[in-house]
């Protein structure tokens, strides 16, 4: 019986879907829709759903929910997830002001060496907010070398702690 309702449920949800222009509403439908997934136990399915609402705004309250949801589906059902989507959900954790989750998806699930930028780049204003000074250290000693990006790390590190209101330390 209950099959047969989040099967009705599905298909009501995905016609709604298909009915609306506004972003924000079909992320809402989007979000309903994972969440049926995730009763049936289509985890891949839901996954996929909730990189799209966040692909399409990473600042939005429906790219909180998602990044938060994607976590659980990792953790419980050991799902993979490349490393841009690594990046944008931890990016979306991290808008959604959840530093530490942001930090602990990163370091866990990004596979690899730091060579990309983005990854660079994002790391240090993670850092900033985390206050991780000696690993901040570390990133700017290794980039050191290429003075192009050394300065826009310095800028973007400058910039977060702005934000975070310590004008002082951002202009020393």
């Amino acid at each position: 019986m209950e099959l047969k309702q989040n099967n009705k449920s599905l298909f009501i949800l995905k016609n709604l879907h298909k009915r609306y222009d506004n972003d924000s509403i079909k992320s809402k439908i989007k979000i309903r829709i994972a969440s049926v997934y995730e009763i049936t136990g289509e985890n891949e399915n839901a996954l996929d759903l909730y990189l799209k609402i966040i692909k399409s705004d990473l600042k939005s309250w429906y790219a909180a929910i998602s990044s938060n949801r994607i976590v659980k589906i990792i953790k419980k059902h050991k799902l993979y997830v490349s490393n841009d989507e690594v990046l944008y959900v931890s990016k979306a954790l991290f808008y959604s002001k959840k530093y530490y989750n942001s930090y602990h998806f990163l370091r866990k699930n990004f596979k690899g060496t730091m060579s990309n930028n983005d990854y660079k780049i994002f790391f240090i204003r993670l850092l900033s907010r985390l206050k991780k000074n000696k690993l901040i250290k570390i990133l700017l000693k290794k980039t050191k070398k290429n003075k192009f990006f050394y300065f826009s790390l310095l800028y973007n590190r400058a910039d977060e702690l702005w934000k975070m209101r310590k004008k002082g330390k951002a202009v020393s």
